[in-house]
C-alpha cells in the first residue's frame, strides 16, 4: 500500500469513528423521537424543556419509534 492509499484509509477510519462519537454526543430534543417540535413538548414529560436540555437531551432520550 502506497502513502497516498493509507492516508485514504485512515482518513476513512478516522470518520468513521467521528460519527460514532458525534451520533452519541448529538442526542438533543430535536432528534428524540418523544419530542414534539411544533408545540415543543417532551411527551415523556408533557412540559417544553429547559434550554439546556433542549440542547444537550436527557436521560429519556429516544432515537426508536414506540411503534
Amino acid at each position: 500500500m502506497n502513502r497516498s492509499e493509507t492516508i485514504k484509509q485512515l482518513s476513512g477510519e478516522l470518520c468513521n469513528e467521528l460519527i460514532k462519537i458525534l451520533d452519541n454526543n448529538l442526542r438533543s430534543c430535536i432528534n428524540c423521537v418523544n419530542f414534539n417540535q411544533e408545540a415543543e413538548i417532551c411527551g415523556v414529560f408533557n412540559a417544553r424543556p429547559p434550554a439546556k436540555i433542549i440542547a444537550r437531551g436527557c436521560e429519556s432520550w429516544n432515537d426508536v419509534a414506540p411503534f
